[in-house]
């Protein structure tokens, strides 16, 4: 790395605060995944308030919609 070049973070650091981190998920005509994959993404092992997970459905996506329907949503 050229002098004149600063490093901003010294290899192998640490960050103080950790970021937080968006999980956008297609769906598209799902009928059984729903209640599967909401429970994996649970077991992340990362804080639950930093994770900002959107499910991303199409508007005329009734299948899809009506399994996440008979969901329980994580809060």
């Amino acid at each position: 790395m050229p002098r004149h070049e600063k490093r901003l973070c010294p290899p192998n650091a640490v960050p103080a605060r950790l970021p937080v981190i968006s999980l956008l998920i297609p769906l598209f005509r799902e009928t059984e995944i729903a209640q599967h994959l909401l429970a994996r993404i649970c077991e992340i092992d990362y804080p639950m308030e930093l994770l900002d997970v959107c499910l991303v459905t199409e508007s005329d996506d009734l299948t899809t919609r009506e399994a996440l329907g008979k969901t329980i949503l994580p809060t």
